[in-house]
């Protein structure tokens, strides 16, 4: 079947529906067979759907308006424009999230270089885990004797594990993290890890533990039990026990 259609205003054809798909027929176009008693809009013609699908980019569904039923298709310019725009609003918003991540990323590491923890810091985190550890070994004491006793060991053994971490410790700075490592046996072991202001260390109860076997190890050697002369010692087997 041949068909006639509306060109600025002038009647073209006959042509057969092969020919129309390069004629850019669009759904408003109105077009006319020997069956048709009135021009008709190409949409409205079944035939002719394919040839208006071939000669439109991307095809939407007509959006309902209350006031005046269905919209009018959008043309095949107009589509073509608005792929562009929604592309272009899409590229846009990807490159704003980029910024934004990126400035995130920023904001992360100069407050992880801000309170990036310094040797002094690692110290007092170990330090307070030797201490927290020796109080609970310890226990309260049973009379005042005993525990002006214990505070006195308390004491020493803090002072030991100061003067232990003075010697052995070292921290090195990473910018965003710091890494505490003690060096003993010519090996290097990892004693703490600090970041956001905060260092990761040993427990009090892996603590307890290295001492219990150090103070085990020394009275094994000598056979008795270890006297205040060897605090400094077992401080500093039960911080290679631990490391």
């Amino acid at each position: 079947m041949k068909y006639y259609y509306i060109e600025n205003g002038a009647q073209v054809g006959p042509f057969e529906v092969s020919e129309l798909y390069n004629k850019g027929i669009r759904p408003e176009t109105l077009v006319w067979c020997d069956t048709m008693e009135n021009w008709t809009p190409a949409w409205q013609v079944a035939e002719l759907r394919s040839v208006i699908d071939s000669s439109i980019v991307r095809r939407e569904p007509p959006k309902y308006n209350p006031d005046g039923g269905a919209e009018t298709p959008l043309t095949a310019d107009e589509m073509k424009k608005k792929a562009r725009d929604e592309k272009k609003t899409k590229r846009s918003g990807c490159g704003l999230r980029s910024l934004i991540s990126l400035l995130i990323l920023v904001i992360i590491a100069c407050v992880m270089i801000f309170t990036c923890p310094d040797k002094q810091a690692h110290q007092t985190a170990i330090k307070q885990e030797f201490n927290a550890a020796m109080s609970e070994k310890m226990g309260p004491g049973k009379g005042i004797i005993e525990s002006v006793i214990q505070m006195g060991s308390k004491y020493v053994m803090g002072m030991a594990a100061e003067s232990a971490l003075n010697e052995l410790l070292t921290v090195d700075n990473y910018f965003i993290c710091s890494v505490g490592r003690m060096q003993y046996e010519g090996r290097e072991h990892v004693t703490s890890i600090g970041v956001f202001n905060h260092i990761f260390t040993v427990n009090k109860d892996d603590i307890i533990r290295a001492l219990d076997r150090a103070e085990q190890a020394a009275r094994d050697i000598k056979n008795d039990e270890t006297s205040d002369g060897d605090i400094i010692g077992t401080v500093i087997d039960a911080l290679r026990q631990l490391f």
